[in-house]
């Protein structure tokens, strides 16, 4: 296998920067996801990685070779689609051994082939049907099976799971990432959908307007955002705008523009004296029973509302002018709308983030 590395690669389409000087290195067997809205450039930058789209600027590397003027045939890398992209006209088997005829696999050695892949991921006994007669999640495995059979360095998905139900995508983004590293193969995935990536990922990359605004592992990002975008786009949070007072051993004294409070937060972006927002998540905010102490981090208010989720209780708290959500166990205490709670903010966890650009 090998690793992928990108450097300062930039991509414009008339007025447009799709992909703005964008460095980052896949390492070997990494699974590793770009994600972001809409036309933010992840998938342009994954077609400048297959060799796909030539890059106006910038150097592609797969290990140590320069890939620039590589074609894409010449490159061993596949990659799978979001319409999972099968011959209608071609049985199972002719759709995963295709690849293998291209680049001329004996016969012997292409039954074996697709026996592997097949009895892999789980699809034995469909080899004589068509895409037709098979379920969504059935096409996607031959679409990844048709993708592993040539036994490429490199596979790329590009939104592989947006056409399958809610139901089926949460069964199979599952399986993908564990089939991924059972094989062993660098792999760079492209989604919009946050809990996708958390679920299958390495590392990730967020992406706004062409570039790479943070990178890291899914826990990494998703509990040290370093910008607004990236704590609104990753996951439910609620942003509240304040300044930075100080900094102690302790972390640092944050104040609440709206209501006056003043936390204790573990993690700043912004230099004390600095204006910026403190990033809330649900599981940050639990509320104090009877006979808990409070601290500096506890707040008083009412449930604004309460919506019963079956295993929990959606949870907003207006305190003061300021709206906190939470989710509590629907058997840990009994909720009602307008009653008075006490809530902490774990400081350990509070970040603050500095205002958007």
């Amino acid at each position: 296998m090998v690793s992928v590395r990108l450097e300062n690669v930039t991509k414009v389409f008339g007025k447009t920067r799709a992909v703005d000087n964008v460095s980052f290195t896949v390492e070997d067997k990494e699974f590793f996801t770009l994600l972001g809205p809409s036309g933010c450039g992840k998938t342009t930058t994954l077609r400048i990685i297959a060799g796909l789209v030539e890059p106006d600027e910038g150097n592609v590397y797969y290990g140590d070779r320069l890939m620039n003027n590589v074609p894409p045939e010449k490159r061993n890398v596949t990659m799978v689609f979001q319409n999972f992209a099968l011959f209608p006209h071609m049985t199972v088997y002719d759709n995963i051994a295709f690849g293998l005829r291209m680049r001329g696999w004996s016969k012997s050695d292409i039954d074996r082939r697709v026996r592997e892949v097949a009895e892999l991921l789980r699809i034995r006994g469909l080899e004589n049907k068509y895409p037709h007669q098979l379920s969504g999640g059935q096409q996607q495995r031959v679409g990844l099976a048709r993708a592993l059979a040539p036994q490429p360095e490199i596979i790329l998905f590009d939104e592989p799971l947006s056409n399958l139900d809610a139901i089926l995508r949460e069964q199979i983004r599952f399986e993908l990432r564990d089939l991924v590293k059972r094989v062993g193969i660098t792999s760079i995935y492209v989604t919009h959908d946050q809990a996708e990536a958390l679920v299958v990922s390495d590392r990730m990359a967020i992406m706004r307007s062409g570039r790479i605004i943070q990178m890291g592992t899914p826990k990494e990002v998703y509990e040290r955002p370093n910008s607004v975008f990236v704590a609104k786009f990753l996951g439910i949070a609620t942003i509240l705008e304040g300044r930075v007072e100080e900094k102690s051993d302790e972390g640092y004294r944050f104040t609440l523009a709206e209501t006056g409070h003043t936390l204790r937060v573990a993690h700043s972006f912004v230099e004390p004296g600095g204006r910026g927002f403190v990033v809330i998540r649900p599981e940050y905010v639990t509320l104090l029973r009877k006979g808990e102490e409070p601290d500096e981090n506890t707040l008083e208010g009412r449930v604004a509302k309460a919506t019963f989720l079956g295993s929990t209780i959606d949870m907003n708290i207006r305190i003061d002018g300021i709206v906190l959500r939470t989710f509590v166990k629907a058997t840990e205490m009994e909720i009602r709308e307008g009653m008075e709670v006490r809530v902490r903010l774990s400081p350990e966890k509070l970040v603050v983030v500095p205002p958007e650009d």
